[in-house]
């Protein structure tokens, strides 16, 4: 007897069978990477042909050049690819922070 191919799979066995955990797999469903398939009111399926597209890009060979590193302040060459940012973190000239980089607000409450 021949068997049935299923063309819709729930999430977490689409997620199983690409490997990936269920947060990197609900966002690929969100953002599309993933066909979605609305079974029900509250129950969703993930199509095989999505599924298998994804394989197949995946398992296409990639650019013999790996794409280029971005830097973070103070690594080497840093002022070439954010100059920004190096910016940012440059002393500020007199006070208590002369020769300390800059820092971030703290996020939290406004009257610490």
């Amino acid at each position: 007897m021949a068997t049935i191919k299923p063309l819709v799979v729930r999430p977490r066995e689409a997620f199983a069978m690409l490997g990936i955990g269920k947060t990197l797999g609900f966002r690929m469903l969100a953002d599309g990477r993933l066909e979605r398939v609305k079974l029900s009111e509250r129950a969703v399926g993930v199509t095989l042909r999505s599924i298998e597209a994804l394989i197949e890009i995946r398992s296409q060979p990639r650019a013999a050049e790996p794409p280029p590193r971005i830097t973070r302040p103070g690594d080497k060459g840093d002022e070439a690819l954010l100059p920004h940012a190096v910016e940012l973190h440059r002393p500020v000239a007199g006070g208590a922070s002369e020769g300390r980089p800059l820092r971030r607000p703290r996020r939290g409450r406004a009257d610490r």
